[in-house]
């Protein structure tokens, strides 16, 4: 309790480190911990090849592992009966294999890697106005 007086009064704060709760670990940390297998950890080849045939391009196959691997990091549960002991990647490939998971290609794009051309909408100028 602090008394009111004509003078101002100083009050310390006191930090009692032992008495604060621990802090909890944020996604961050639970990634790292969870990522850093270290290099001995490799994917099954079969689910691999398998859900090759399913994504074919390669660079689109890894990202969508990667975001999957990263949902299932932060706390979602897998899509699929998933044995103890399988590594992330693994579920996320036999999900793909699966079905249950995809991917949607980029609005205005041709499968052989080219973009549609943007139309204008009728009505509108083609060109803006010098300022």
């Amino acid at each position: 309790m602090v008394a009111i007086t004509g003078k101002p009064t100083i009050v310390a704060a006191v930090n009692f480190p032992l008495l604060r709760s621990p802090r909890s670990r944020s996604a961050a940390d639970k990634e790292t911990e969870l990522t850093s297998r270290g290099p001995n950890y490799i994917m099954n080849a079969t689910l691999l090849t398998n859900a090759s045939a399913v994504i074919p391009n390669q660079h689109l196959l890894v990202n969508v592992v990667r975001l999957r691997v990263r949902q299932l990091i932060r706390g979602h549960r897998p899509l699929i009966a998933a044995p103890p002991g399988m590594g992330l990647a693994d579920v996320a490939l036999s999900e793909l294999i699966a079905g249950k998971l995809g991917h949607e290609a980029v609005p205005g794009m041709i499968p052989d890697n080219s973009f549609v051309p943007i139309v204008t909408f009728p009505g509108a100028p083609a060109h803006k106005k010098a300022a």
